[in-house]
């Protein structure tokens, strides 16, 4: 039986709670593209040659010259401060645009050895620990495959070992360099939560 994901926003108003239908996961990344972009809100993955491209898409064409190694761009408060100003835009009603969530990558520290998956949705997350948006299946590419992640929006990230947020999980974590020094879980992701 193949596994399906969905995506839920909680609205900031009166808890009320948004789900949007479950879909297929979507296909491993074609051959020679390792870097995709999954977004949470309309559960779409494309994927890229390399992390400058899957940036640029995630942004809709507004960083077209991220840091081809995304080890500078986890160490550049530049690139974070560009990515977050999207969010902020959005809240200030100036675009409509998808914002990153968080960058997973299948190597430790940030490595591009095996590639990244970026993930957008419409919007960041507040300032509670209430869960803003999720994917109970990160699908069958990224399986058991994240090592590191940064995350942006306001947001922190949950790291589950089984579909359906299945514990264990890491906890709530903004960045992780290497999910080996957390406790575990390197190579053992398959959905996650972000708060």
């Amino acid at each position: 039986m193949k596994k399906t994901w969905t995506a839920l926003a909680i609205a900031g108003l009166a808890g009320t709670a948004l789900v949007l239908p479950a879909t297929a996961p979507a296909s491993a990344a074609p051959t020679g593209k390792k870097h995709c972009v999954t977004n949470v809100s309309d559960e779409t993955t494309s994927c890229y040659g390399t992390f400058r491209q899957a940036i640029a898409s995630a942004t809709s064409g507004r960083i077209t010259d991220a840091p081809l190694n995304p080890a500078d761009a986890v160490a550049s408060k530049a690139f974070e401060k560009r990515i977050n100003a999207i969010t902020e835009l959005n809240k200030a009603g100036a675009t409509q645009l998808a914002v990153t969530l968080s960058i997973e990558y299948d190597w430790a520290y940030e490595q591009t050895n095996e590639g990244s998956v970026t993930y957008t949705a419409d919007y960041g997350c507040d300032n509670t620990n209430d869960v803003d948006w999720q994917v109970n299946w990160v699908g069958d590419d990224w399986n058991d495959r994240i090592s590191s992640f940064h995350n942006y929006s306001n947001c922190s990230n949950i790291h589950f070992a089984h579909v359906d947020f299945g514990t264990p999980s890491n906890g709530i974590y903004r960045s992780v360099g290497s999910m080996a020094d957390t406790g575990g879980l390197n190579n053992q992701t398959s959905s996650i939560q972000w708060v």
